[in-house]
């Protein structure tokens, strides 16, 4: 964690120091969450200004704070030491970047239409083996959860590995900037944020900014079967490594079988640019997507010197988050695999196949509805409603304003799919639990899938299903 005195800030932000030069450690944003001893960033952001939680936070034991110069500042923060400077946000991220220049360390950065966060964490779990290793805490990878990140990196650390998301172009480019990224590794490119993008071409394009920021002596990872990412142009002096299924990629995934429920088998074959070498594993957590993400972690630490065995026993230990692909047992006839945490069409028919896999009777989809796809919102919940068909399942429950698009896809393949449709996760929480009791009462064995973007709750779903049949394992350990 940053620990420097406030010359150190005027340094780093361009700022008028007022005050003692008092040391701080810690830099935090949110004045709920204040630590003593750390310097408090107030963030004017579209709904609220943060100069107005100043106060707060130097009562809960910031020692320290920026402002905006220009802004009227209460009579009893005037003697508290401060900086003042022309915009925080920016001078937010001019300390992360000097910080990070400070450090003599290596940094990972991960992006992609979905897998950042699982790639990061496998990435993060191997290289901890080797090297005393930092990771960017749950998803902060915007423009003020990435600055944070790498404030709060110890200063011996050897590797750090971030995540970077973006919803629009340029976004990236600014993260790399602050954060400058030897290894960059791109997981996929899919539908996600397509809203704002417009295509998968210009996704890909936002997506290789992070390439494009890569230093000479760096190395950029990609998925072997995306054309979009093969036709743009690799930075001068950057090593390219291939990763996926296609015979000659660099690392190649050579066999994948599922072991339902609870994960799967894997053998990847790594070619001359990582060193040759041959390894197998037992995945403790299921999906194709998934072994994928994790080929790309071990590519990565092949490029860090980890051998490909070494790396893949790592992740025998590794634990999916209880919102991503989480699968459980729930007493002897009952699953539920809780993926609640997002969903674009990838990752939804990523879901659909590990359901697909599980030997039951009746498997029930709950999807809610996928944001941020503009124009081809129809089109992409049509699209996902025609996958349902192909992964055996019985039953169809969508959720949200766009939910008949989901009905209307499914229809166009089954005639025999049950379908409901619920406004809200209370509606269809409702509906579910109903069909459930019907089918567990016939000592039939049913799989639950729940997935939806985020903003339309369906982790209330899923918790109603795991109060209401407790003692649940989880099996994506």
């Amino acid at each position: 964690m940053i620990q420097r005195d406030l010359s150190w800030v005027v340094k780093a932000t361009a700022g008028e120091l007022v005050g003692n030069p008092i040391v701080i450690r810690g830099v935090s944003t949110d004045s709920r969450q204040v630590e003593k001893g750390n310097l408090f960033v107030p963030i004017i952001g579209e709904a609220f200004d943060g100069h107005q939680f100043v106060s707060g936070a130097m009562e809960r034991g910031a020692v320290a704070f920026l402002w905006k110069k220009g802004l009227s500042m209460p009579d009893e923060l005037k003697e508290v030491p401060h900086v003042v400077v022309g915009d925080t946000l920016h001078a937010l991220q001019s300390m992360a970047s000097s910080y990070r220049h400070e450090l003599p360390m290596k940094v990972v950065g991960v992006t992609g239409s979905n897998g950042k966060t699982t790639t990061k964490e496998m990435m993060a779990l191997i290289l901890s083996a080797r090297y005393r290793t930092y990771r960017s805490p749950g998803n902060l990878n915007n423009h003020i959860g990435l600055p944070l990140s790498l404030l709060q990196i110890p200063e011996d650390t050897e590797v750090a590995v971030f995540e970077m998301g973006m919803n629009h172009a340029g976004e990236i480019a600014r993260l790399a900037e602050i954060a400058k990224p030897d290894v960059g590794v791109i997981t996929m490119i899919g539908e996600a944020h397509i809203g704002y993008l417009g295509s998968r071409a210009a996704i890909a394009k936002a997506k290789w900014e992070l390439i494009d920021a890569l230093p000479s002596g760096g190395a950029a990872f990609i998925p072997s079967e995306e054309p979009l990412l093969q036709e743009l142009t690799l930075p001068v002096g950057v090593d390219v490594f291939y990763f996926g299924e296609n015979a000659g990629a660099d690392a190649q995934l050579v066999r994948y079988e599922a072991s339902p429920p609870s994960g799967a088998l894997m053998d990847v074959m790594m070619g001359e640019k990582l060193g040759v070498a041959t390894a197998h594993a037992n995945l403790p957590f299921p999906g194709k997507h998934l072994a994928l993400d994790a080929l790309a972690a071990c590519s990565v630490a092949m490029w860090f010197g980890i051998r490909a065995e070494e790396a893949l026993r790592a992740l025998s230990a590794y634990q999916m988050d209880a919102m991503r692909l989480a699968v459980m047992q729930l007493g002897d006839r009952l699953y539920l695999i809780n993926d609640a945490y997002n969903a674009a069409p990838s990752s939804i028919e990523g879901a659909l196949k590990v359901m697909g896999d599980l030997e039951v009777d009746v498997r029930i989809a709950v999807l809610g509805d996928m944001l941020e796809l503009g124009e081809h919102a129809e089109e992409l919940h049509r699209k996902v409603g025609t996958m349902v068909g192909e992964y055996g399942i019985q039953e169809l429950i969508a959720v949200g304003d766009m939910a008949h698009w989901y009905l209307e896809g499914a229809s166009d393949r089954l005639e025999n799919l049950h379908t409901y449709e619920a406004a809200e996760a209370e509606d269809a929480t409702n509906h579910l639990m109903s069909r459930l009791i019907h089918h567990l009462e016939q000592e039939k064995t049913c799989a639950v899938l729940v997935k939806g973007s985020r903003k339309i709750g369906l982790e209330k779903v899923a918790k109603v299903i795991l109060a209401d049949f407790p003692g649940h394992e989880q099996n994506s350990h």
